[in-house]
């Protein structure tokens, strides 16, 4: 049986959709037609190849239904032998069939052997969709293609760059300009009324540079490179222990300047080294104050820390550290990473520029939740070590320029008292408990009470 169908898509789609490669990666603008192209593609796929197995899958299970409607709907009647809305699935009178599948259940994806895939806003889809459906290709040598807006430097960024090392790779870049049937007039009042970054990253479909979160990554990267400790400097040590398969990272920042001066990380190294080296880094850079991640199994190493005054059993007496710990929560965390990316965006810290710091910078990512708030963390298999350890140190930098409050214990809690600080144009100030809010807030030495500072909004 012949079958003639007219895909209807528009001259920059019809090039992809002829494109003879195996892989083919499209980052597009918003209303580019994504969800067309994918869609009609998966029905052109299913028509000339008879007995194709192949899978449709978007981010979440709305949007899978939805593609499951327009391909239905597109598919001529007298060309479906089988529907079912319940398994989001047709079957073609060629034998051929379409299944749907969100990206938010993994498992449904599993257990099929495919011809073929479409990934639609790949890019808002787990890195482990992928991971599953690229051994079901295998068998058949399934083609797999991709659309999507960009979203940050994650791994469908690098996906896009694959072309350059797999010649069965193809990769694509459209903005919103390129689909003829957009009004350009539409996308110039677009210009005008969207902040600059977001124009890029949703019109322009540009993997930003520092990814969808460090938007001015470059010019964060300028410290001048690995330093010695200078006499009379005071310095501040951000400290992210390793856990399984993360990295222990130390990252250390003169506070007259903000800049980073000294980093340190490594792996697969067991706790008793990675206090010896916590506590060796900090004597090394008079005496610097550790701020620290006591999440976890890092709550018993601080504690060690905390009583520590040698680097070993064997070694001299070289006295106590000041040992600043946080523990993260759904409260503490998010704070953290927004004074951060305060701190960043208003030029007020400086990195070295290592490349492993700058790629989990690109990949860092920020999800907003039903509550509003927003969740930070590197992508699956991805680290944000280097991050966190920034951060942490960021934290304790704006500390030391308020006024020397990291290791001034207070015997008593004003809750009227302020305090001046030279941060008041981008935060306000609040004291915090540490014997009530320790667990909430995660900054505080279990056996003091302290003054400490809150960023609010």
């Amino acid at each position: 049986m012949v079958y003639k169908l007219n895909l209807g898509l528009h001259k920059n789609q019809q090039i992809v959709y002829n494109d003879p490669h195996r892989f083919k990666v499209v980052a597009t603008g918003r209303q580019w037609g994504k969800t067309t192209y994918t869609t009609r593609a998966a029905a052109g796929i299913s028509l000339t190849k008879d007995k194709s197995v192949g899978m449709v899958i978007a981010p979440f299970a709305s949007q899978a239904y939805n593609d499951y409607e327009a391909i239905k709907e597109f598919i001529p009647k007298q060309y479906i032998e089988a529907d079912s809305a319940r398994w989001l699935t047709l079957t073609l009178k060629n034998k051929s069939k379409i299944m749907m599948r969100s990206g938010e259940n993994i498992t449904a994806i599993r257990g099929f052997t495919l011809d073929w895939v479409l990934m639609d806003e790949a890019a808002f889809c787990d890195e482990d969709v992928w991971k599953v459906v690229e051994p079901e290709l295998g068998p058949r040598m399934g083609v797999g293609w991709f659309v999507s807006s960009t979203n940050g430097r994650n791994w469908f960024y690098d996906l896009y760059n694959r072309e350059q090392n797999d010649d069965q790779f193809k990769s694509y870049h459209f903005t919103t300009y390129d689909n003829p049937n957009y009004p350009v007039s539409e996308i110039e009042r677009m210009r005008k009324n969207m902040p600059e970054t977001m124009f890029l990253q949703e019109i322009m479909a540009q993997f930003l540079e520092g990814g969808a979160v460090f938007r001015n990554l470059e010019r964060m990267m300028n410290a001048p490179g690995y330093v010695e400790p200078v006499p009379g400097h005071s310095y501040v040590m951000g400290v992210d222990l390793a856990k399984e398969n993360d990295w222990n990272v130390i990252k250390i920042f003169d506070t007259a300047t903000n800049t980073e001066c000294h980093s340190i990380r490594n792996n697969k190294l067991d706790y008793s080294y990675q206090k010896s080296a916590v506590y060796q880094e900090a004597k090394r850079w008079n005496d610097a104050t550790v701020i620290i991640d006591k999440t976890g199994v890092g709550g018993s190493v601080v504690e060690d820390l905390q009583k520590m005054d040698r680097a070993y059993a064997e070694a001299p007496k070289q006295g106590y550290l000041t040992v600043i710990p946080i523990t993260f929560s759904a409260v503490s965390k998010p704070e953290l990473f927004n004074h951060y990316l305060l701190m960043s965006e208003n030029d007020m810290i400086h990195l070295i520029p290592d490349e492993i710091t700058k790629k989990e910078h690109e990949q860092f990512e920020r999800q907003k939740l039903p509550s509003g708030n927003y969740k930070y963390a590197a992508p699956k298999h991805h680290h944000d070590d280097c991050v966190t350890s920034s951060a942490l140190a960021a934290w304790g930098l704006e500390m030391v320029q308020a006024g020397d409050l990291i290791g001034r214990v207070e015997t008593s809690i004003s809750q009227t008292a302020e305090f001046a600080t030279k941060y008041t144009d981008i935060e306000q100030v609040t004291e915090w408990d540490s014997d009530v809010n320790e667990e909430r807030m995660g900054v505080a030495r279990s056996d003091t009470i302290r003054t400490l500072r809150k960023m609010e909004g």
